[in-house]
């Protein structure tokens, strides 16, 4: 475990290389430790739905009336991505294909409060995207029983059914988006994380980025912070997407591409490019 006088980003990669060795034991162990949670670590679909029923119904009409706005925007957004081909001369094709990433792990936060509108805003959003597997990790509510069947508010609980999420699991903080950098409990390596959360979780995002992708942390589930809103825009269901590029040469475009590839990689004194290109154009001559 970190010890004292260590810095954020010393504490939240020590936590992060014990969970890659120890895997869903060392989890298990800080849940415990950090959270005094040693129930469930799934919440079951049958709890969920027992969650969800004790859910007053003027809570029940507000989170669908949200979720349904969340949901219209998000597809709208997703049908403005389109996918394009343009041929650049004759013969010569390129174009983007836009790609909805497999897996997502949301993070919602946190023990102090019900975060009903990072549930609905982070799963709903991936869902509307194309997401094949989503799953939300939370924290367990403070004091909350060892017992308990789930640690998670149950305005939260019906959130996440509402939106979509595949899985719930009580774990927070840096273990819970371990959980879904590494595949613990058996969930598929996350592509992208997405979520708010206290400064561990930032940290841990900040350090897990390239093994995974990541939105901009923060405390709000869709604004960007800090600064990043100079350079990019908060979550959207294009976070979730992955723009793909393709070229397409047919024969007609051949001859003028190998001649203009080639003079391009001499001036750039790059005369292994320029042979190639012309041994290829010699080949497709014959």
């Amino acid at each position: 475990m970190p010890g004292a006088g260590q810095s954020l980003t010393e504490t939240v990669r020590a936590m992060l290389d014990e969970l890659a060795l120890g895997r869903e034991a060392a989890a298990l162990r800080m849940a415990r430790d950090f959270d005094g949670w040693t129930g469930p670590v799934d919440v079951s679909p049958k709890v969920i739905a027992a969650a969800s029923a004790r859910v007053p119904q003027d809570q029940r009409d507000a989170i669908l009336w949200a979720h349904d706005n969340i949901r219209a925007f998000a597809l709208a957004q997703r049908a403005s991505a389109t996918d394009i081909a343009v041929e650049l001369r004759l013969g010569l094709w390129a174009g983007h294909l836009h790609m909805a990433v497999a897996a997502v792990g949301c993070h919602v936060p946190d023990v102090r409060y019900a975060h009903v509108a990072s549930a609905l805003v982070s799963v709903a959003t991936a869902r509307a995207a194309g997401i094949g597997h989503i799953v939300a990790v939370t924290p367990p509510l403070p004091g909350a029983p060892a017992g308990a069947p789930a640690g998670v508010p149950d305005a939260v609980q019906f959130a996440l059914q509402v939106a979509g999420a595949d899985r719930v699991l009580v774990l927070g903080a840096v273990r819970g988006v371990a959980a879904f950098a590494y595949g613990l409990f058996g969930l598929p390596r996350a592509d992208f994380l997405a979520g708010p959360g206290n400064p561990f979780v930032a940290e841990a995002k900040r350090l897990l980025y390239g093994l995974v992708g990541i939105d901009i942390g923060g405390a709000e589930p869709c604004a960007a912070h800090g600064g990043a809103a100079r350079n990019t825009g908060g979550l959207s269901v294009l976070k979730f997407l992955r723009t793909v590029t393709w070229q397409r040469v047919e024969p007609a475009a051949l001859t003028e591409l190998a001649r203009a590839g080639a003079t391009i990689s001499r001036i750039e004194g790059m005369e292994g490019h320029a042979r190639s290109a012309e041994i290829r154009l010699s080949r497709f001559a014959l």
